[in-house]
């Protein structure tokens, strides 16, 4: 999370969309994806999904699933088909992994997030 030491956020549009990625109170979407999609691990999905809505740990293979990305995320093709989901997310807001650590670096810089664990 070293990123802020080398960058200046100054689209508001991202920092927002960044902060509405973690911050939003509705995860329907994604239990309704992990629930009806064919998904590999799907309890152990549901589990970190819980664990976030329930108690604000977030585990890190969850970080594609908060921000919309590259069309190449099975999540966030189904997401886009639905209405409020869909209506939620104008634009991509992470274009590669380094965008996804540049959210990260924002929100732990903003004391939003803490690392805990090994991962």
């Amino acid at each position: 999370l070293d990123t802020l030491e080398d960058t200046v956020f100054i689209s508001a549009h991202w920092i927002i969309d960044a902060l509405k990625g973690l911050l939003r109170h509705d995860r329907e979407a994604l239990m309704n994806y992990l629930a009806v999609e064919a998904v590999a691990e799907k309890n152990k999905w549901l589990r970190r999904v819980h664990r976030l809505s329930s108690f604000g740990l977030m585990h890190q293979g969850l970080v594609p699933m908060m921000w919309p990305a590259l069309p190449g995320s099975p999540f966030w093709q189904w997401a886009r088909r639905q209405e409020r989901e869909g209506a939620l997310w104008e634009r991509d807001v992470a274009n590669s992994d380094a965008d996804y650590l540049r959210i990260l670096a924002l929100l732990h810089g903003c004391d939003v997030i803490h690392r805990v664990g090994d991962g």
